[in-house]
């Protein structure tokens, strides 16, 4: 992936402000392996306890979550676990869990989450989504009625749902070039505790469990030049500030952010969607995150952070919603997440999450204030959308017998077809030239009338040299009319400066005094100068 502006700038301001290392107190915490690591292996028998288990991991053997939730009402200065580590595979389906999205065209998407994964999702501020938890009841079925599911398969080291979802997990080349710490040794019993001591919950996004934001985009009353409210920078900083153990939580987040955001970048290429981030949007807010958090020596381009710790054995669970609040603008509709599943000294598994958004908020702010650069990338991808989109459209009313099932795609027109039921039309170029031709589904955009004028260009692409050929594709993007475009190629002779014949030809056909000078170069009030078409 090439860098951006943005790398470049990150870079500079990584070498004018060194990141500082971790205080002494807590620098063993990520270098080794710490008793609170140290759980043994859950048991399946809720009677039996194993003797290998040291003393201070007996305090109750493995229970049902019923059991589990009576004993934490009884000792409610018990939540916090003691010792936690990363659990096995088999672990984490002894509870029945997943990631479901409820996305376009009846289609659910299902994600049972490895110890230890990442993933991207777009477009959460429209599709509902829920972090399911049926404890050790086992979840509802797949298929219901004519709703289609996809599951993302265990094995699947990568995997993706088209335009919405996917997933890498640690033996994938992404996740292997982007995470080359062990995330094993991470402090997760101290981390957790922290979170449990600071963190609430949500009744609108969960039952049970404890959430904690660090983000950007409050509102507050100070105005600008332009007087419009500013979104804050910053809120929920105090934990990290006021606890003891907000140093440890910062340098946690710093070691899982910074390789998370790399895979993200990465992930969203190969989903063949934009990366592009707007420079000043990004100084102001996720720069600010960066330079709090302070112990990475890259940059996070998260503008919020969501800590979401849940006790699946006790069933604490998610509640189906949709993020409202997320930024609907192309290159910010991204989720991407951190996910966790550990296991603690009673053999209890939990869920942590670390999740990543963009607010609407501050893209409202920006919107106006994209670089050029950045604006033209995110047209050119609205663009391309309603290609696709016109596709879908056309598509509806096409009953012809070369329907494919498949629909073209902006990238891939393979699928482009000749439909029997396509109209005969005739087209009036002059009094005297009238076209008798096929309208075909490549009229669904003005950019895709390309075809025509470049089928006439290349029947003479044996005639002019690379020079030339520039010059005829200038002159196609200025176009109006592909009908009187066609004309003159087919009239025109070969001459050094392609440019000067098209014009003496199309004078000659074209011309009107009455009009413009030199609209008959272009057939139309004013020239197009299509870019695409370029």
């Amino acid at each position: 992936v090439p860098d951006t502006p943005i790398d470049a700038a990150v870079a500079q301001r990584n070498a004018d402000r060194p990141v500082p290392p971790l205080p002494i107190e807590i620098r063993h915490m990520f270098t080794k392996r710490s008793a609170a690591n140290n759980v043994p292996p859950a048991t399946n028998d809720s009677n039996i306890i194993d003797p290998t288990i040291p003393s201070e991991f007996k305090e109750r053997a493995p229970v049902g979550p019923a059991a589990v939730v009576a004993e934490v009402q009884e000792q409610p200065d018990n939540k916090c676990p003691q010792a936690m580590r990363m659990a096995s595979l088999a672990e984490t389906r002894s509870v029945h869990h997943r990631l479901t999205l409820h996305c376009a065209n009846n289609t659910k998407v299902y994600l049972y989450h490895h110890p230890c994964e990442v993933y991207v999702a777009w477009g959460l501020h429209n599709i509902e989504h829920q972090y399911e938890n049926r404890g050790l009841e086992r979840l509802g079925p797949l298929h219901r009625g004519n709703v289609a599911c996809h599951v993302i398969p265990d094995m699947a080291t990568e995997a993706m749902y088209p335009e919405t979802f996917i997933v890498s997990r640690p033996t994938s080349g992404i996740f292997k070039y982007t995470f080359t710490e062990d995330l094993s040794l991470l402090p997760f019993a101290e981390f957790c505790q922290f979170v449990i001591r600071n963190g609430k919950g949500d009744a609108n996004r969960s039952t049970g469990g404890y959430r904690m934001d660090l983000c950007n985009g409050g509102r507050a009353y100070e105005k600008n030049s332009c007087n419009d409210v500013r979104p804050r920078t910053l809120c929920g900083e105090a934990p990290f500030v006021e606890d003891p153990s907000g140093e440890l939580a910062k340098a946690f987040l710093s070691r899982v952010l910074q390789p998370l955001c790399l895979a993200t970048k990465k992930l969203t290429i190969r989903m063949g969607q934009p990366h592009v981030l707007n420079p000043q949007r990004h100084s102001e807010y996720a720069s600010k995150m960066s330079e709090f958090l302070k112990y990475m020596d890259g940059d996070c381009f998260a503008e919020n952070i969501t800590i979401q710790l849940l006790n699946l054995t006790r069933g604490d669970t998610g509640n189906l919603h949709m993020d409202e609040k997320n930024d609907e603008r192309s290159s910010y509709d991204r989720t991407f997440a951190m996910v966790f599943n550990l296991l603690d000294d009673k053999s209890d598994l939990w869920s942590l999450k670390i999740v990543c958004s963009f607010k609407k908020v501050i893209g409202d702010f920006y919107s106006t204030k994209m670089s050029t650069i950045t604006g033209l990338m995110t047209s050119i991808q609205d663009f391309l959308g309603g290609v696709e989109q016109s596709y879908e459209r056309l598509s509806a009313h096409t009953q012809g017998s070369q329907q494919q099932s498949q629909l073209p795609k902006w990238y891939d027109i393979s699928n482009l077809y000749v439909d029997d039921e396509a109209p005969w039309i005739w087209e009036e170029v002059t009094k005297e030239i009238r076209h008798e031709c096929i309208q075909l589904i490549t009229g669904v955009n003005r950019g895709l009338w390309m075809s025509t004028g470049l089928h006439a260009i290349r029947q003479h692409s044996g005639e002019y040299n690379e020079r030339q050929m520039i010059q005829l594709l200038m002159i196609t993007s200025w176009q109006n009319s592909f009908h009187r475009f066609y004309e003159v190629l087919q009239r025109m002779e070969v001459t050094e400066y392609p440019l000067f014949e098209y014009y003496r030809v199309a004078h000659q056909l074209f011309y009107n005094p009455e009009k413009d000078k030199g609209q008959e170069m272009y057939g139309g009030a004013d020239p197009r100068f299509g870019p695409i078409a370029f």
